[in-house]
C-alpha cells in the first residue's frame, strides 16, 4: 500500500464530495452520513491514507480512531524509521513478528500466543474461534507496531483491542476517581483539624 501525502487546501471540498457518494453507494453500510464519512476519509488523510482505504481500514469507534492491524503495518512499513518488519511464525498457537527500526540497537521480536488470547478473555469472541491464526497475527502486528513506532501509529489501536482498552478504562476511571474522593476527604479533615 502506498502512501500519499495530504494536501488539505486541495482535498477538503473533493473529500466531503467524495464522501457523499460514498454514502450514497451504500458500500459502506456502516455510514449513514457524508460527515461521517468525511471524518474517516480526512483522518485517514492525515496518516497517508488515500481515501477509500482509508473508509476500508480506519473506522471511528466511541471517537477513537481504530485501524485495520494490515493499515497499521502499511504505515509502518511506509515510515523511514522501518528497516523491515517481517512475520516470523505464524499458526493457530501463535504469531510471531519481528522488526527493525532505524537508530535501535537490535530487532524487536515480539510473540502473541492462545494463552495470551485466552486470559485476556478474546477466545469466546467468534473471530477468534473461526479465524484463531489470522487473530493471533493481527493483536501481534498492531502490538509490535504500537511498541516500536508509537510516533507512527500515534495510539492507534485495532477493533479487538478497542473492546479491551474499553472493558479496562472505566474502570481505572472509577479508582482514580475514588483515589481523588478520598485525597479529598483526607485534605478536608486535615483542614478541619488544623482550625
Amino acid at each position: 500500500m502506498t502512501l500519499v501525502k495530504y494536501e488539505p487546501a486541495l482535498e477538503e471540498r473533493n473529500y466531503f464530495l467524495l464522501a457523499e457518494r460514498m454514502v450514497k453507494t451504500g458500500f459502506f453500510e456502516s455510514l449513514k452520513r457524508p460527515e461521517q464519512a468525511y471524518a474517516i476519509i480526512l483522518a485517514g488523510a492525515e496518516l497517508g491514507f488515500p481515501p477509500l482505504v482509508s473508509l476500508r481500514s480506519l473506522h471511528i469507534i466511541q471517537g477513537k480512531p481504530v485501524l485495520s492491524s494490515e493499515a497499521m503495518v502499511a504505515l509502518v512499513k511506509n515510515s523511514p524509521a522501518c528497516i523491515y518488519f517481517h512475520l516470523i511464525e505464524s499458526s493457530t498457537e501463535k504469531a510471531v513478528y519481528e522488526t527493525s527500526r532505524k537508530g535501535e540497537p537490535s530487532p524487536t521480536r515480539l510473540t502473541f500466543t492462545m494463552d495470551q488470547a485466552k486470559a485476556a478473555g478474546l477466545l469466546q469472541k467468534t473471530n477468534w474461534r473461526l479465524y484463531p491464526d489470522a487473530m493471533l497475527r493481527a493483536r501481534c502486528a498492531s502490538q509490535v507496531a504500537r511498541a516500536v513506532y508509537p510516533d507512527v501509529v500515534g495510539g492507534i489501536y485495532n477493533e479487538d483491542e478497542l473492546d479491551e482498552i474499553e472493558r479496562i478504562v472505566p474502570r481505572s476511571i472509577s479508582v482514580e476517581k475514588e483515589q481523588f474522593i478520598e485525597r479529598e476527604k483526607m485534605e478536608t479533615h486535615h483542614e478541619h483539624k488544623q482550625n
